[in-house]
């Protein structure tokens, strides 16, 4: 048995509901009015093809940069570490990553902008759902981006951006091959054939850009998943009480700012002995990883590199039993 760090919130009942229509409503969660595109990166791509250059907090996922290069748009790094920080910026636009479902001082960074003629872009991959100060994120830019890639708050295929989207449609066989993660991803990450080796060599493949417009059949699934997300916020959140609760003295960990409500994607935790810890807990069956396309974008950035070296998470989508089982584990080797 090992306790795996990520969860999916896909199921098999949500790959065979792709084949039946869904009505295509995310207002309770989503602000604006925004239209279907292949993948989070594609937005980012079409936002930024007619931007010279753009400000990016050094610290985030690496396919930002991917989407960044490929519409030929010139990064300016702003040294930051988990939760953005930016005290001042005068170039074209900004990319604004609310890492983890965490977010930064928003009315800060939006003062900054409309004093500079900054365009704001926000990154909401990892935040449906998250509120700064009451209100739902993805609206407080020129722009957003959402993502429904494997891995985030609703994970399947896809994403969402208000910008108009004129590209291809996703190539069947690569939905199935997403259809085929759906059914087996749940059996994969269960904690009796769990296998680190295999999500590592997944984990460092090379993925293209996916400059696709989003299919029927995505989004119907998408929804089935949406249906339910009340509930799994609502167990991510749970279960992230109980963690700061029972952790808060044991190991550091990302707390949310002042007047913020995260998505609570992954509960993070810091160490500068990360690599040790982990170690330990993998003994203990407890399989806790940093995210490896996290990382500091720059390569010199003194708070992004920290942030780089020191965090590792787990997915808080889970039951209570491994959460109080992860929670055992880390207690155990930090005593």
């Amino acid at each position: 048995m090992l306790i795996p760090h990520q969860k999916l919130t896909v199921k098999p009942r949500d790959i065979f509901s792709g084949f039946f229509r869904h009505k295509h409503d995310f207002s309770k969660y989503i602000p604006r009015k925004m239209n279907f595109v292949g993948s989070g990166r594609a937005g980012l791509w079409l936002i930024l093809k007619d931007i010279k250059s753009v400000g990016i907090p050094s610290f985030t996922c690496k396919v930002v940069l991917d989407s960044i290069l490929t519409s030929k748009t010139k990064p300016d790094f702003i040294d930051s570490g988990i939760i953005p920080e930016i005290e001042d910026y005068k170039g074209e636009a900004l990319i604004l990553p609310y890492n983890f479902g965490f977010l930064p001082d928003i009315d800060k960074i939006r003062k900054i902008c409309k004093k500079n003629n900054v365009i704001l872009i926000e990154d909401c991959a990892q935040a449906l759902g998250a509120k700064y100060k009451g209100e739902l994120v993805g609206n407080f830019g020129d722009y957003s981006v959402f993502s429904f890639g494997i891995s985030k708050n609703i994970g399947f295929l896809g994403g969402l951006v208000n910008k108009e989207v004129n590209l291809r449609k996703y190539p069947k066989g690569k939905v199935i091959h997403l259809m085929l993660k759906g059914l087996f991803g749940n059996l994969f990450f269960n904690p009796k054939f769990y296998s680190r080796k295999m999500l590592d060599s997944e984990l460092v493949k090379d993925y293209e850009m996916l400059l696709y417009s989003m299919d029927n059949y995505s989004k119907n699934v998408v929804m089935n998943i949406y249906k339910r997300y009340n509930e799994i916020l609502k167990t991510r959140r749970e279960n992230a009480e109980i963690c700061i609760e029972e952790l808060d003295g044991v190991i550091d960990f990302v707390r949310p700012l002042k007047n913020t409500e995260p998505s609570w994607l992954y509960f993070v935790l810091t160490d500068k002995n990360r690599d040790s810890i982990i170690k330990k807990l993998l003994n203990e069956k407890v399989d806790l990883t940093p995210l490896l396309s996290f990382k500091d974008l720059s390569g010199r950035g003194k708070k992004a590199g920290k942030a780089e070296k020191e965090h590792f998470v787990f997915a808080l989508y889970r039951n209570r039993e491994e959460i109080d089982f992860i929670i055992k584990k880390i207690k155990k080797i930090m005593r």
